[in-house]
């Protein structure tokens, strides 16, 4: 369970302060696919990145399974989304010096554990799933920005997290690698992840469990819970 606690973000820029986010609170139950609409530059993805541990917010908490993350170590909290989250943000920033596979692999080094051939049979596996097993030796410039998009899926779920937070993750996709997108994360959230996705696209609010909005620097109910789309991991 994620609870979000009065979180307020402020930035400070050469014209002033800029309020983003204020006095927020919610909370996130385990197994939902929760999407949080919105218009370009309400701060959705400010708010995400809040979630996951990556930007302390300038006031309020956030509890992961009963632990305020930002009043942990740096440390602590990096081996917290490392193994509890995964990531999948609009630019998938894939290393270019890593072919693929090891691209998928990452997230292992990151914990600080050696890559076995278990780790890498399911690196292989999910590169099918996502439709990319064929360019497993590639790197990232030889692959379009929908295959490195979905490159960054399977990276997102090498460490099977219990959380996955996409930050507009079909944004300028065509709509087979969307719907293929998509269809992968309703499987996930059907096996009991959790699902977290923010989205200026009112189409995604179907996917929803539960849907909100971030208007007004704050969250409020959007809508009510939908059919997931028709894709699914063995179309695209």
């Amino acid at each position: 369970m994620i609870i979000i606690e009065k979180v307020s973000q402020c930035f400070m820029t050469p014209g002033g302060t800029i309020e983003v986010l204020d006095g927020v609170d919610g909370m996130i139950q385990p197994g939902e696919f929760l999407v949080i609409a919105g218009c370009s530059g309400e701060g959705k993805s400010t708010l995400l990145h809040i979630l996951g541990g990556l930007l302390k917010p300038s006031q309020g908490k956030i509890w992961v399974e009963g632990r305020d993350i930002y009043s942990l170590d740096d440390r602590s909290r990096a081996k917290l989304r490392a193994e509890q989250f995964g990531f999948i943000f609009q630019n998938p920033s894939l290393l270019p010096a890593l072919n693929i596979l090891d691209n998928i692999l990452l997230p292992v080094a990151l914990t600080g554990r050696r890559v076995g051939s278990q780790d890498r049979e399911r690196a292989l596996k999910l590169l099918q799933q996502t439709g990319l097993k064929e360019k497993a030796s590639l790197f990232p410039a030889q692959l379009s920005g929908g295959q490195q998009r979905r490159a960054g899926l399977a990276r997102a779920l090498m460490l099977e997290p219990p959380y996955i937070f996409a930050d507009e993750p079909t944004a300028d996709l065509d709509k087979e690698t969307e719907q293929h997108m998509l269809g992968l994360l309703s499987e996930l959230n059907k096996a009991g992840t959790t699902i977290i996705l923010v989205t200026h696209a009112a189409g995604q609010l179907a996917l929803a469990t539960r849907a909100l909005e971030l208007k007004g620097k704050t969250l409020h109910p959007r809508g009510s819970a939908g059919v997931p789309p028709t894709g699914s991991a063995a179309e695209g």
